[in-house]
């Protein structure tokens, strides 16, 4: 089931209204799909923890990348989500219990995310909510940083 909801999430990029939200959209569905294809067969410590990796690339690559948008920060709040969820999911699996609700609070996320891909921006803008504006100004400062540390060296 899991599976499915990231094929629909991969096909959804194609069909987004513009081309801001696509770029979140693209960014979004191409790190959960590699991550579901190549991370699939790890042990659980392993798998939870590239998991919550490819969320904070994704919430960079977001922040770095994509204008702001509703949909970009739908998707950076379901990487948060889901950083505790992969956490959580870790617990279980050391605990040695059955994955029944990490695999359930997996599809309602991504429900969530489906839904948030299908949903339209508001006709009269949108506003980045405060927590995402300093997410992305924060990233956006450490890429500053880092061209600055490159300039210095050359």
């Amino acid at each position: 089931m899991i599976v499915c909801l990231i094929v629909v999430i991969c096909v959804l990029v194609f069909f987004q209204s513009n081309h801001d939200r696509g770029v979140a959209a693209a960014i979004y569905a191409s790190v959960c799909g590699a991550h579901s294809v190549l991370f699939f067969d790890l042990p659980g410590e392993y798998y939870y923890l590239s998991a919550a990796i490819s969320d904070l690339v994704i919430i960079v690559a977001i922040g770095a990348l994509a204008k702001p948008t509703r949909l970009a920060d739908n998707l950076m709040d379901i990487c948060l989500i889901s950083i505790a969820l992969n956490a959580c999911g870790f617990t279980i699996w050391w605990k040695g219990l059955p994955p029944e609700t990490y695999n359930l609070s997996y599809i309602a996320l991504y429900l969530i995310a489906i839904r948030a891909l299908l949903r339209e921006d508001c006709a009269n803008g949108f506003k980045s909510s405060k927590r995402n504006s300093r997410i992305r100004l924060s990233i956006r400062s450490c890429a500053e940083y880092c061209r600055q540390l490159q300039e210095k060296k050359a």
